[in-house]
């Protein structure tokens, strides 16, 4: 428990150092230029505000929520027996503050694109953007990816307590581990419909490419919520399991399957973060909306 205790005031020190540095001007604007960067597009006076206002709202808003779930997390396993001991309960926590940063992230998307179209000059485009152009497919498909493994894992533990039986079975988060990654993938699909059919104003060619680069990066936002779900609850479902089995193995083949499932979970979350730095996700909508240079180059 002290170990868990030391990495969840770590985490939280880190959180609280972010949130700091997004609500100083000076923080927002470099942040606003790092992205510029990224995504290489110029920043005129009146973008850069625009830009660095909602990068802090996200950061604000994540670093809060992330903070909400993890400590939400640690009273959530003090409270089941003794899994504050396990040694896989510090994963958990973390796990828990990243959960809560994307629902964080995810609050603002949503704030965002329900957000009437301001009055303006509009340049028109040939024709609309779908989610695809903004939304690389390997995001996508990872969200339906990890929502498809909560549900199999969920399903596998229902199997074997039928087989050789598990104590103390939870059932209610046997229910929400093979629900609610669904539920929150339905729900991005509709906001993100929701954004997309909004019209965009910009009255420069730089001002539209600055506002797909702020529209891909909410529905990333969006789509990070189920995506985080769907690899947290099965976490949370096989820790648990796992403290409620006695013994070792072999003589409790429940201890080895839950170890191996909690590390299959968990490495499959590591290789898709690897795989998805490796594609560049942030730069999706320039290859598909904007492959040639925009206006100026970023700074």
């Amino acid at each position: 428990m002290t170990f868990v205790l030391i990495a969840s005031a770590a985490i939280s020190l880190l959180a609280v150092g972010v949130i700091g540095w997004y609500s100083r001007p000076a923080g927002r604007t470099r942040a606003a230029h790092h992205v510029a960067r990224t995504v290489d597009l110029g920043l005129d006076p009146d973008v850069e505000r625009s830009v660095a206002a909602r990068l802090s709202r996200r950061e604000v808003m994540g670093g809060v929520g992330g903070l909400v779930t993890m400590w939400g997390t640690v009273g959530l396993l003090a409270a089941t027996t003794d899994v504050l001991e396990a040694a896989f309960a510090p994963l958990l926590v973390a796990v828990g503050y990243l959960l809560g940063h994307a629902v964080g992230y995810g609050v603002v998307a949503w704030d965002e694109s329900r957000r009437p179209a301001a009055a303006g000059p509009r340049i028109a485009r040939a024709s609309s953007p779908g989610h695809g152009d903004y939304v690389a497919r390997h995001e996508r498909w990872g969200a339906w990816a990890a929502a498809g493994v909560a549900t199999l894992v969920a399903a596998g533990f229902v199997v074997l307590d039928l087989v050789l039986g598990v104590p103390e079975m939870p059932w209610p988060l046997v229910v929400a581990t093979a629900v609610l990654p669904w539920l929150a993938i339905g729900l991005d699909e509709a906001l993100a419909r929701r954004l997309l059919d909004r019209r965009q104003v910009a009255s420069t060619t730089l001002e539209l490419a600055w506002d797909d680069a702020m529209r891909a990066r909410t529905l990333r936002d969006m789509v990070t919520v189920p995506l985080v779900l769907g690899l947290y609850l099965p976490l949370v479902l096989t820790g648990v399991i796992a403290d409620a089995s006695e013994g070792g193995w072999p003589a409790n083949p429940m201890v080895g399957i839950t170890s191996g499932v909690f590390l299959g979970v968990l490495g499959g979350a590591c290789l898709m973060g690897a795989i998805s730095m490796a594609l560049t996700p942030q730069r999706h909508f320039r290859t598909r909306l904007w492959p040639r240079p925009v206006e100026q180059v970023a700074r």
